[in-house]
């Protein structure tokens, strides 16, 4: 069984080698790697070209659009079953297109098979998203999608329910699953692995430009307009409100508490810097800050007859005698000051 991987970029060199190298780190050896560049002009195709013996096609020319590439890409490859790994995401392992493999030999009915995706979020903690099982992944498409970085489709399913459509700029993915998921006769399944990380940096995932793409998507499909999911859109946009305004109250209550702690922390700071004037400003503090001096000033000539290894006295000390007086300014230090 053959896979095809899909990577799509364009001037993707900060990001595309990770791409690369864990595609031609796969311990499964039919692995079709194919490269759809959209005429970069860093340095992109020459990263590609260090991984010739992995990346089985490479095509840079001008394209329309994200979709546009990836439909270049389904053209290209040879695969029995399409991933597209786009440029930045990543796999998880050596073993993960040789254990989803395996399983797609143990069930050769699955037309549509997806997994888990290890979300990068900034500098934050990873996190391990788990789609549902396929009885509720049509329900999960009303506020979520399923991760087309972990989906496995049989190449000749793109034949029967058409490719991307390229009229979409962001959301053609989106699209594209809600159509194998309501299209008769495909066999959907879940894999529960990890498949691949993906950084959430991506265009898709700008909300403020493509959500309202994906509405538009998901009140076109006449299965959303009938009766029975119109209900359900709206109980799961319900919860989706409920959830999102119990985020932004506790969001309010911490903020709250981290300003209470920011002004409790001045005030510390501030009684601290008080009485740190205060003990500075003291008699015994200057009266200590003194006798260090004359501590100090006491034990130079001693290091200056350790420095001289005890061939002689320093410069100011007579033979046989013992060490010079202080300064006579030292002395004033402790003359008695008024009040």
């Amino acid at each position: 069984m053959k896979i095809s991987i899909i990577t799509v970029c364009k001037n993707a060199a900060p990001v595309i080698e990770t791409t690369l190298a864990t595609v031609a780190a796969q311990s499964y050896a039919d692995v079709e790697h194919v490269v759809i560049d959209g005429a970069s002009t860093d340095a992109t195709p020459a990263i590609v070209g260090k991984y010739r013996h992995s990346v089985r096609r490479f095509v840079s020319e001008p394209d329309t659009g994200i979709y546009n590439a990836m439909n270049k890409g389904i053209r290209q490859a040879n695969g029995d079953y399409i991933l597209f790994l786009n440029s930045g995401d990543y796999l998880v392992d050596n073993d993960v297109i040789s254990d989803v493999a395996k399983y797609l030999e143990q069930h050769p009915r699955v037309d549509f098979l997806y997994g888990q995706i290890v979300v990068r979020i900034g500098d934050g903690p990873d996190q391990v998203v788990a789609p549902p099982e396929p009885a509720g992944a049509l329900r999960e498409m009303i506020c979520g999608c399923l991760p087309h970085q972990a989906t496995f489709a049989r190449a000749a399913l793109f034949e029967r329910i058409g490719a991307f459509d390229e009229r979409y700029r962001i959301h053609g993915d989106y699209d594209w699953f809600l159509r194998a998921l309501t299209a008769p006769d495909v066999n959907v399944a879940y894999y529960p692995r990890k498949i691949s990380h993906f950084d959430l940096g991506g265009v898709s995932s700008n909300l403020a430009v493509g959500q309202h793409e994906a509405y538009a998507i998901q009140n076109g499909l006449p299965l959303f307009q009938q009766e029975y999911w119109l209900k359900e859109r709206l109980v799961a946009f319900q919860q989706r409100v409920l959830e999102l305004r119990i985020q932004a109250a506790d969001a309010e209550r911490e903020k709250a508490r981290l300003r209470a702690d920011l002004v409790d922390t001045q005030r510390r700071l501030e009684e601290a810097e008080v009485a740190l004037r205060s003990w500075q400003a003291s008699r015994f503090f200057r009266l200590r800050t003194m006798w260090g001096r004359v501590k100090r000033a006491l034990r130079r000539p001693h290091r200056l007859l350790g420095e001289r290894g005890g061939g002689g006295p320093p410069p100011g000390v007579k033979k046989g005698g013992g060490p010079p007086p202080p300064p006579h300014h030292l002395f004033t230090f402790f003359r008695r000051r008024p009040g």
